[in-house]
């Protein structure tokens, strides 16, 4: 009877000891899952400007004193080129054509101007992203308490008959004490939370993901915005090189739809938390809800990974 006494003693801490380990590691996952999906929503809002403005004006000096002296000097090379190509296709310039050397000028200039306006016009599309972000009606998104209180209440012990190893019904729990002993899942909570402890690490992981796509988005946009002179030029060119500005054009607009996916994907995903509940509510094992969950943060962190393909897809940017 005392040793009786002494294991149950033993494996209620043990118990007691798996749930709180369990329950810390849950509580960490969703809230750190939560405060990064939720947070995603001001990083991909925020525009250039807002990101260090200080940084902007030395990106726009930047583009202003080394990329727009190359565009110009590339202007020059297509309007040299076309010239020769007006010539010798005009019979050496027998029969040169003054009005299509009229619209070369005007083409010229209008090239000129859209390469020293290039960052301000490149900048615009920013501005765009995030008009269209503000549109998008996102709710805060957080996996509801009862989610982890399912996944605790499966570790929590149970009486069972000593012969049987039956549960015993809650009206005979008071019957028949010498027949009866606690039973403690001491083998499912370790396993329990030994998942738990591995899914904090891959949400820490799907964490660091949800960043890295939103801040190399913001990134690619400067990079985008700076070089910005050089593609700007090549617009307006019937040669080869007009193929660099709508390439460009494309990709910016790319960048541009990607961030009103990501918020799309938010709402989605506030459906999804919805079904991930109703499904782990529904179950009777701890261990389903916990790789529910876990599922479900890492269809969120993949398909933010896919949004810049999905959004070139649809600008055909290559």
């Amino acid at each position: 009877m005392f040793d009786d006494a002494i294991r149950n003693a033993i494996q209620e801490f043990l118990n007691k000891l798996l749930v709180d380990g369990t329950s810390f590691s849950l509580s960490k996952m969703t809230g750190m899952f939560n405060s990064s999906i939720n947070a995603l929503r001001s990083e991909v809002a925020i525009t250039p400007t807002e990101f260090d403005v200080n940084m902007l004006d030395i990106l726009k000096s930047v583009s202003e004193t080394v990329v727009l002296p190359i565009a110009i000097l590339l202007i020059t090379y297509v309007f040299v080129l076309q010239i020769i190509e007006m010539i010798t296709d005009k019979n050496k310039g027998n029969d040169f054509d003054i009005g299509q050397m009229s619209f070369l000028i005007i083409k010229t200039a209008i090239m000129i101007s859209l390469a020293t306006n290039a960052f301000t016009i490149a900048l615009g599309f920013s501005d765009l992203s995030t008009w269209m972000i503000e549109k998008v009606p996102t709710e805060q998104v957080e996996m509801k308490a009862s989610v982890e209180d399912k996944v605790l209440e499966s570790l929590k012990p149970e009486v069972i008959y000593k012969d049987s190893k039956e549960v015993v019904p809650d009206l005979k729990e008071v019957e028949d004490k010498e027949t009866q002993e606690m039973y403690y899942k001491i083998g499912e909570g370790t396993v329990t939370m030994m998942i738990s402890f591995i899914s904090l690490i891959f949400t820490m992981v799907i964490g660091g993901i949800i960043y890295l796509v939103a801040w190399s988005r913001i990134i690619t946009i400067l990079l985008y915005i700076t070089i910005a002179p050089i593609p700007m030029a090549t617009v307006m060119s019937d040669s080869w090189v007009n193929s660099i500005g709508q390439n460009y054009l494309k990709n910016l607009f790319a960048l541009t739809i990607q961030g009103f996916l990501m918020l799309v994907l938010l709402i989605i995903y506030n459906g999804l938390v919805t079904r991930t509940t109703g499904l782990i509510e529904a179950g009777e094992s701890g261990l389903q809800g916990i790789i529910l969950m876990l599922v479900s943060m890492g269809i969120v962190a993949r398909m933010l990974m896919k949004t810049q393909g999905v959004a070139k897809s649809i600008t055909g940017a290559n």
